[in-house]
């Protein structure tokens, strides 16, 4: 028997979720698809990556240039201002960490600190 998969769209912060209805949907349905495993017969959940809205990723490029680090409390609040869940936020300031991290070693554009540069 072949995996077939089938396409599901859900809210993306679970079906006990209450959406807002004067409040754009974009960001807020995730596609998932569901495999049928194998071995076990049992279907799991692939996501589909979040599209965001241009207002969402300039405001969170613009989060990112104050702090690469968010505290909880304001990761709530941006959470609620661009209309994403904490988790996707989270996911989305590591992503971008590990993206600058990755050019900086392409680029070779390692940034020696004053207290690195002192041990030389």
């Amino acid at each position: 028997m072949a995996n077939i998969p089938m396409m599901v769209q859900r809210p993306a912060n679970g079906p006990n979720m209450a959406t807002r209805t004067n409040q754009p949907n974009i960001g807020r349905l995730v596609q998932t698809t569901a495999w049928k495993n194998k071995t076990n017969g049992v279907n799991k959940q692939k996501r589909i990556r979040t599209a965001f809205t241009s207002n969402q990723m300039m405001e969170l490029e613009h989060e990112y240039a104050k702090t690469k680090y968010l505290d909880h409390n304001r990761r709530i609040e941006l959470a609620d201002k661009i209309h994403l869940n904490e988790r996707t936020i989270r996911t989305w300031f590591q992503n971008r960490r590990m993206k600058e991290k990755k050019n900086n070693v392409l680029t070779g554009s390692n940034h020696v600190t004053s207290s690195t540069s002192s041990r030389l």
